[in-house]
């Protein structure tokens, strides 16, 4: 009978440490359940919205800079605003020259025209240009600086042209340049009327 009873009291004792790890395993699995693996992934905010604001193009605030600055300017290097003054230009390439009522009428017949600017004294240096334009597209100035004898984009000043009249001012930075400019009125075909090129030197 007492060896029954230590049997008993062992299958007892052999239950409870069961139960003991059955409750114990529960409890991890209920804390498991209460902690999903997304819960613990750090959540990404959403990126902030851009805080700048929308401002002038570049091309619009250099002329509004380089407008005053040439109307202050009293020292004229180059002006051509008679029909006599602007039949001086030259043509280069893809162009035709003619006068016109309001001033040079330059047809260009390719994407690339150009017409050399009659020669003056050249130092840094403003331009004020008034001419109509047939269609969009860029009006620019190349020059030549010391031995160089072929005009490239390094060495040249370049500002958008809208269909219609326009006022563009260029800023010439070279402290001196050799040669004759030369001067694309546009980037498409179409007939060009230049009425006015103007350059004035910069302040020291």
């Amino acid at each position: 009978m007492k060896r029954f009873c230590n049997l008993t009291a062992l299958a007892g004792a052999g239950c409870s440490r069961r139960a003991g790890l059955y409750l114990g395993i529960g409890a991890v699995l209920a804390l498991s359940s209460c902690n999903p693996p997304e819960a613990n992934t750090p959540a990404v905010s959403p990126a902030p919205p851009s805080s700048v604001s929308p401002s002038s193009p570049p091309s619009e605030t250099a002329q509004q800079n380089l407008a005053p600055a040439f109307a202050a300017s009293q020292a004229v290097l180059f002006e051509a605003k008679t029909a006599g003054d602007l039949l001086k230009f030259t043509p280069l390439q893809q162009v035709a020259l003619a006068e016109d009522p309001a001033g040079l009428a330059i047809t260009a017949t390719g994407n690339d025209p150009s017409v050399l600017v009659p020669a003056f004294p050249v130092k840094p240096c403003l331009v004020k240009i008034e001419i109509t334009a047939p269609a969009n597209g860029v009006i620019q100035i190349f020059y030549l600086v010391g031995s160089q004898t072929t005009y490239n984009e390094q060495n040249s000043a370049v500002q958008p042209l809208r269909v219609g009249d326009n006022t563009v001012y260029l800023k010439i930075d070279a402290p001196e340049t050799t040669g004759q400019w030369r001067f694309d009125p546009g980037s498409a075909p179409g007939k060009y009327v230049l009425k006015s090129f103007e350059v004035r030197a910069t302040a020291p």
